[in-house]
């Protein structure tokens, strides 16, 4: 039996937050939806609990690799330090972007391309995993 997660998303883009918000709610998932990294932050410091963080990379405010670092590195997040982050984008410069995600931790997602619900179930399978 596959692990349901409670979710945060991130896209500033009305179509992909339906979109996405949906396919993952059809594999079993609570999600929360926001439109940047700000209200990611305010999510959390309102007190949700997410078991993953999804999040766009291209956001008008904040954008995913920042959300990403500050998490990682500030010390007001040190209690969600190391919550799996999935960044994903189509920004053109995917090289880059890929390379701070990995080395801050996260997972990288190519909206492109990849799989963004196989990158989510693989998160499942390891948090059910550590939790017995």
């Amino acid at each position: 039996m596959k692990m349901k997660l409670q979710i945060l998303f991130a896209d500033d883009s009305k179509m992909f937050r339906f979109y996405v918000s949906e396919m993952l709610k059809s594999a079993g998932h609570t999600v929360d939806v926001v439109t940047d990294g700000d209200e990611i932050f305010e999510q959390i410091r309102s007190g949700l609990r997410p078991d993953v963080i999804v999040t766009d990379n291209n956001m008008d405010r904040v954008d995913g690799i920042e959300v990403l670092r500050r998490i990682r590195d500030d010390d007001e997040f040190n209690y969600i330090k190391n919550l799996p982050i999935v960044v994903f984008s189509s920004d053109s410069r995917i090289g880059s972007v890929k390379n701070f995600v990995t080395r801050l931790g996260g997972t990288f997602v190519d909206k492109k391309g990849d799989n963004l619900l196989a990158a989510v179930d693989a998160i499942a399978a390891v948090i059910a995993k550590e939790r017995g």
